[in-house]
């Protein structure tokens, strides 16, 4: 065997071995770049189905902005007439505007399904907030309650949740006199604030403004405690902000 048949036996023999070692690791890489890819793309798709929902919800909000601008027309045709007829029509179109309210059910259900579809997802997390900020606009604050416990059901989320949703659900709970619930929610932001580095500003705005909700909370259970401690918080570290 010759010097160059020798080093082609080598390379093989090499190459053999180098292909042993690395196959699993290229069989892993493999899958790992095929889970991160179709991770990516289902949640493509997730953002896709949810903007489209999106797009249902604008065109009723169009809608009805395009009704109470043609009622708000013919009020103006009305004029200043102090006639019978006149009078009565300004009265019915006027309680016509009063009344146009946006018909969301169908964007509801469409967004209730995807929430629970995706329940674990960014996507399907957005939703539910979308949804519960309907039900709230139109008062139903126990529906809304209901999604956004369903929502932080799994404990801690991002900072996004933290610092924003959760505050809007610690108000509710508070406004359908769940104060206990109300407060639990406000400590778990104050927790929040005080063990994230790198809120800056975020820390001096907001809790000043927990703990003035804890106060408020305070008075309404009768616990004097409470109270003392996050007034006493308040001026003591924050003396400089609106709630001290």
């Amino acid at each position: 065997m010759n010097s160059g048949e020798k080093y082609l036996t080598f390379f093989k023999e090499q190459w053999v071995l180098l292909a042993a070692i690395l196959s699993p690791i290229a069989l892993i890489a493999f899958v790992f770049w095929g889970w991160q890819t179709y991770d990516g793309f289902a949640a493509s798709q997730r953002r896709m189905k949810l903007a489209l929902i999106d797009d249902q919800k604008d065109k009723v909000d169009r809608d009805l902005s395009a009704q109470i601008e043609k009622l708000n027309t013919e009020l103006t045709a009305v004029g200043e007439a102090q006639d019978l007829a006149s009078l009565t029509k300004k009265e019915e179109l006027q309680q016509q505007i009063d009344g146009s309210k946006p018909d969301y059910k169908e964007v509801i259900a469409a967004y209730r399904s995807f929430f629970e579809k995706h329940s674990k997802a960014a996507e399907g997390r957005i939703a539910g907030v979308r949804v519960a900020q309907i039900f709230m606009a139109a008062g139903d604050y126990s529906a809304a309650k209901d999604i956004l416990a369903l929502i932080f059901q799994d404990g801690k989320l991002d900072l996004f949740y933290e610092l924003h949703i959760r505050p809007m659900y610690a108000a509710l709970l508070e406004e359908i006199g769940e104060y206990q619930e109300a407060l639990q929610e406000l400590n778990k932001i104050y927790t929040t604030l005080s063990t994230v580095d790198g809120l800056g500003s975020t820390v001096r705005i907001m809790k000043p403004k927990v703990l003035y909700a804890k106060a408020r909370i305070g008075s309404a259970l009768g616990d004097s405690q409470i109270i003392t401690e996050a007034v006493d918080l308040v001026t003591q570290s924050y003396p400089m902000s609106e709630e001290a």
